[in-house]
């Protein structure tokens, strides 16, 4: 199966953004924009673990947590936080478990993987 790069949808997405906006796009408006992406359907199909991506200008990075959608409800809940940039959600089997990997309290150190219950 083809697969883009998730670097190339969000390029495609900033784009179609940018000449259906209402106004032209300023460089302050990036600060609104929020990138989704990796979604993972838990195994039961009741929950979706996905990428929220956010762009902090004043530290000059972008923030990356894990967000649960909730298939039933429709409703999004944040998952992770902090400092760290949270990535590659997955499910166990299961579907008890996420794991993800996150670079924790210290957001130049390498990911680790964590597990949640």
């Amino acid at each position: 199966m083809f697969r883009l790069p998730d670097g190339i949808i969000s390029i495609l997405i900033l784009f179609t953004m940018i000449f259906m906006a209402p106004h032209p796009v300023k460089p302050k408006d990036l600060r609104k924009f929020v990138f989704i992406s990796d979604p993972q359907m838990s195994p039961d199909g009741s929950k979706v673990a996905y990428v929220h991506t956010t762009i902090d200008y004043e530290e000059n990075d972008y923030v990356k947590h894990i967000w649960l959608h909730d298939v039933a409800t429709g409703r999004d809940t944040q998952f992770t936080s902090g400092p760290g940039k949270d990535s590659n959600p997955r499910w166990s089997p299961s579907g008890e478990k996420l794991l993800f990997l996150s670079s924790g309290r210290q957001p130049e150190a390498k990911p680790e993987l964590y597990t949640i219950y």
